[in-house]
This record gives C-alpha cells, sequence and structure tokens, in this order.
C-alpha cells in the first residue's frame, strides 16, 4: 500500500503520529506548558512520515532530494520579502484597531528582548521545523502532479488545518484562544501563499519555512503582549489573508499561481 498510495499513506502517518500523542495529553491531562517536550514531538509529525515514506517508496537518495529543498536559497529576493508578509499583516491588523479606538487587553508579558528572542525560537521550532518539509516538500509537488495548484491547495489547506483539531482539547494550547472558524479560513488562505511562493522558488521547502515562521511569530509576539483582543486579531488576520489569497490566484493565476514556464515549476504535471 505504501509504494502504491504513498500520499495518502503520508497523510495517514502524519494524523496517526500527532494525534496519538496529542490524544495521550488529552486522556492524561497534561498541559503544554508542563509538558512542552511531547507538544514539541507531535509538531514533527509530517516531517518524520515524509522521511519515512520516501525512505520506503525511494531510498536514501529520495530523502536526500526531499531535503535538499531546505538548501534552495537562490530565487528572487523579492520573496524574502513576502516571507514577511504575516509580520505586516499582522501589525496592520494591530495598528487599524487602534487607531480605530480599540483599546488593549491585559498583556501577559512584557515586551523585553530575551521575550522576543524566546518568541521567535518558539515560533520557529513548533511548527515551520517539523511541518514544511512534509506538507510543502513532500505532499504539495505530488498533489500538483495531478491538480492544478488551486485544488491541489485547497485539498491540502483542509487536511492541514484537520491536522491541528485535537489542539483544541490540550490545556494552555495556542490554538485554545483561535476561533475555529477563523482558523480554518486563515489556514486555507495562508496555504495558497505558501503555494504561490514555493512555486515561484523552484520549491524551496525554506522559503515556505520563513513564510510560517513569521506567521506564528507574529501571532505568538502579538497576543501575550495584549495588543488586541485574540478574537478581534484572528477574525480579522483570517480576512485578510483571504484577500490576500484572493489577489494572489486572480494576478498568478489558478493553474499554477505563477506565470514561470512548466519546466521551472517544482513538479511534473500527469498527462
Amino acid at each position: 500500500m505504501i509504494k502504491k498510495y504513498p500520499l495518502i499513506t503520508y497523510f495517514i502517518l502524519s494524523f496517526i503520529i500527532t494525534w496519538s500523542l496529542a490524544i495521550l495529553a488529552i486522556i492524561l491531562e497534561l498541559s503544554i506548558t508542563e509538558n512542552p517536550l511531547l507538544f514539541f514531538i507531535g509538531s514533527f509529525g509530517p516531517i518524520f512520515s515524509a522521511v519515512i515514506i520516501t525512505g520506503i517508496t525511494i531510498g536514501r537518495s529520495g530523502i536526500r532530494e526531499l531535503l535538499s529543498g531546505w538548501l534552495n536559497w537562490r530565487f528572487n529576493f523579492k520573496w524574502y520579502l513576502v516571507a514577511l508578509s504575516p509580520l505586516v499583516l499582522g501589525f496592520i491588523t494591530v495598528g487599524s484597531y487602534h487607531l480605530l479606538g480599540g483599546q488593549s487587553p491585559e498583556a501577559a508579558s512584557n515586551p523585553t528582548v530575551s521575550f522576543i528572542l524566546l518568541t521567535l525560537l518558539f515560533a520557529f521550532l513548533v511548527g515551520p521545523l517539523g511541518e514544511e518539509t512534509g506538507w510543502r516538500g513532500f505532499a504539495l509537488p505530488r498533489l500538483q502532479t495531478r491538480f492544478s495548484a488551486f485544488t491541489s491547495t485547497l485539498i491540502l489547506g483542509i487536511i492541514w488545518s484537520a491536522w491541528h483539531i485535537p489542539l483544541w482539547f490540550v490545556q494552555d494550547s495556542p490554538q485554545t484562544e483561535v476561533p475555529f472558524g477563523a482558523f480554518i479560513i486563515m489556514c486555507v488562505s495562508f496555504s495558497f501563499i505558501l503555494t504561490w511562493a514555493y512555486n515561484n522558488s523552484k520549491g524551496s521547502i525554506l522559503i515556505a519555512v520563513l513564510l510560517h515562521w513569521c506567521f506564528n511569530f507574529t501571532g505568538s509576539l502579538i497576543m501575550p503582549l495584549g495588543l488586541i483582543p485574540p478574537d478581534i486579531y484572528f477574525y480579522t488576520v483570517a480576512a485578510l489573508y483571504l484577500v490576500y489569497a484572493i489577489v494572489v490566484i486572480v494576478v498568478f493565476g489558478s493553474t499554477k499561481l505563477s506565470r514561470k514556464h512548466d519546466s521551472e515549476m517544482p513538479f511534473v504535471r500527469e498527462k
């Protein structure tokens, strides 16, 4: 089954690894604050699955090729600027809220240098590091061999959203502050931004990681500092990402989310 259906097996294994640890935490009533290692390992489900399935179906050469996406950094500089767009959207949301007379909730942390550095580290370790090699490096190009970029991204965005579901039931999880509906819109819309960047950087996992990192860092910084109420922040950001995704689709086209020639795409479309 693995060699015949590598992508389906990949998704199943990713869910098994992550959900089993999350369910264990729920049953034992373990909080993320007290058991960060369990949460950290669970976030690596996608990359563990990608390496395992690639190793079984292709071998060491396939694993090397998969991980080589981390070393793909030679692309147009504008994509590094795109990677910063989550920060821009986040602070546009906060700025607009205060210009309209919004009041800040009580802050849980102070904006010290150590807090910012720890937030940067946490935002990288939990999410981008363990996920993007799998979602974008393994799953996305395989989906795009059969479907358009739009359909592939929609499928992956929904699966990616569903993969997070147990976190709403784990104590102290960051997801407990996020309205579920807003999260789905935000996650699926952000998936289009990730596909757009990935397809236009010749399959760079690095650019996907940087985008995801900035996305996580923005929320992880803004929420503890009490700059804006969580529900207002997430609903607004979800709307902004939806608009962002629509603009990308309209401008670059739903087929490839890119104007590049097929030979420059990080996949080969099946005929």
